[in-house]
């Protein structure tokens, strides 16, 4: 999938520009962000270390759909061609998470009155 990537300050220094998204990534709940056709950067928009918004970035150019992860290291901003693509992207590294924390045992109600 094609996007914009951003890092912004605090963040590994990486030019704005032209990126691909791949979910071919073999660990659940990341992806494979390849800017301007170098190394891989794996992605995880759900873990302990990363929280993630999602909307709307504002450009004197315009809007785009959008998903900024936040991590100790930075920020970065992903923008997507459009609002399907944005939420196809979430919704897929989402749904590989639960996954993870449904095998776990933690995505599942834990108090008895819950269960009842």
């Amino acid at each position: 999938m094609r996007v914009s990537a951003t890092s912004e300050p605090g963040a590994r220094e990486r030019a704005a520009g032209p990126a691909t998204l791949s979910f071919a990534n073999s660990e659940p709940g990341a992806a494979d962000l390849v800017i301007d056709d170098g190394r891989p950067l794996t992605v995880r928009l759900h873990s302990a270390f990363t929280t993630v918004d999602v909307g709307v970035l504002h450009r004197l150019r315009g809007t785009s759909p959008a998903l900024r992860v936040r991590s100790e290291d930075g920020h970065l901003t992903l923008a997507f061609a459009s609002t399907r693509a944005r939420d196809s992207a979430f919704a897929a590294l989402s749904a590989e998470a639960h996954e993870i924390l449904d095998a776990r045992g933690l995505g599942r109600a834990s108090s008895p009155q819950a269960l009842g």
